[in-house]
Order: structure tokens, then C-alpha cells, then sequence
């Protein structure tokens, strides 16, 4: 594992790059946003002890977002092979990861519904009451 300093503005990876790293936030802000259809929207803003860029480690794809420091940045950088190491060798990490991942799928849960409450499309079964 190495460190990487990063200044504010600086791209740290973008949408479409082959996937060579995962980054642990030490220090400072990172933005996550996606370009769709000539848009950019911002995915999150993550802080020291987030990880990002293991998506595509994990499933050997493109990156599918781009990730810009905010501030002045320092990041842990995991290569695939140290990262699939600290998986198999170290359980408290890969509940980590399990974590991380977790929560960015409630918080997408969260949007789906925001947006299809937004445009009046709420399927009938997030609108039901439960008994």
C-alpha cells in the first residue's frame, strides 16, 4: 500500500478507466460523480476512512464514476492483488467492505424512491400501509 497526495481539483480517476486501485480517504474530501447524457451528477462527497474505487476491482470493470479531491487530499491506495490480500487475511476489512457496500445500496434505495415520489410514480408497494 502507498500514499498519494492529491490537491483540490485534481482528478484522481474518471468514469470509464480501467479499474487499478481502491482508495482509502485519510485525509481531506473526495467528490464521486457520474456523466450521463452529457450531465455530471455528483454521487457523494466522502471523507477520511471511506473507501472508493474498489467496485471495479471487485468485478474486474471500468470505473463507473469519476472521483475529484475536493480539498487537499491524502488517500491509502490498495493495488488488486494487496486488496484481495487484506480480504482473504484480514475479516474485520472485509466487513468493512461489506459495510461500505451495504450503505451506498440503502442510500440508492433512498434515491429511487425520492425520485419516483418526485414524479409520481411510487409503486403501490412503497406506498401501502403495513399492518
Amino acid at each position: 500500500m502507498r500514499r498519494v497526495r492529491f490537491s483540490g481539483g485534481d482528478r484522481i480517476f474518471s468514469q470509464g478507466d480501467r479499474s487499478d486501485g481502491a482508495f482509502l480517504v485519510i485525509a481531506g474530501t473526495v467528490e464521486i460523480r457520474a456523466d450521463q447524457d452529457g450531465q455530471s451528477y455528483t454521487l457523494a462527497e466522502i471523507g477520511p476512512g471511506s473507501l472508493f474505487g474498489e467496485m471495479g476491482l471487485l468485478d474486474d470493470a471500468p470505473r463507473s464514476a469519476t472521483a475529484v479531491a475536493i480539498t487537499e487530499t491524502t488517500c491509502a491506495v490498495y493495488d488488486p492483488d494487496e486488496l484481495k490480500r487484506l480480504i482473504r487475511h484480514n475479516p474485520d476489512e472485509l466487513l468493512r467492505l461489506i459495510r461500505t457496500l451495504v450503505q451506498r445500496l440503502r442510500d440508492m434505495d433512498r434515491s429511487y424512491i425520492d425520485v419516483l415520489r418526485s414524479i409520481n410514480q411510487l409503486p403501490s408497494a412503497y406506498t401501502r400501509p403495513r399492518n
